[in-house]
């Protein structure tokens, strides 16, 4: 079964893996001294994720930011 779910901090192992293996894929370059998990929770505060969970274990992800007119 798929669950969305917010992001937590729980997350941030499942979820920076699984943005290194999509670098990977797409053949981005990355700085060996990447640290994928302190990037990730910095970059968490400033966006909102939402996270796909198949059977509790992580899926897929997406990220947003709400935007207000002003």
């Amino acid at each position: 079964m798929i669950t969305i779910c917010p992001f937590e901090n729980k997350h941030v192992a499942a979820l920076a893996a699984m943005m290194m293996e999509m670098t990977r894929f797409y053949g981005a370059a990355v700085s060996a001294t990447l640290d994928a998990e302190t990037t990730v929770s910095e970059q968490a505060k400033n966006m909102d994720m939402l996270l796909a969970l198949h059977d509790g274990t992580l899926a897929g992800f997406a990220t947003f930011k709400d935007l207000v007119p002003g």
